[in-house]
């Protein structure tokens, strides 16, 4: 019985170490700037540049979305002094 037990507790064991290796073996593959000091600056530059261009685009929109307003107000003040 106790045989039996230690077999199968060495069995996960082993199972288990094999998992962490394969979990680090893949966290370096993944990370190709962990070494490469010029691919590193890239992609912050990369994203960097992402960043502010959401960032205008997202300012384009909202002046956008206020002229829009501003005309509509000013379509509506015109409507009402014609009517009145």
């Amino acid at each position: 019985m106790r045989i039996r037990m230690l077999r199968v507790w060495g069995a996960l064991a082993v199972v288990g170490v094999m998992a962490a290796g394969a979990v680090l073996t893949a966290q370096q593959v993944t990370a190709p700037t962990a070494n490469n000091t010029e691919a590193a600056i890239k992609a912050a530059a990369d994203a960097a540049r992402k960043e502010a261009e959401a960032r205008l685009n997202k300012a384009h929109a909202q002046t956008e979305q206020l002229l829009a307003a501003v005309r509509e107000a000013l379509w509506r003040r015109r409507l009402t002094r014609d009517s009145a």
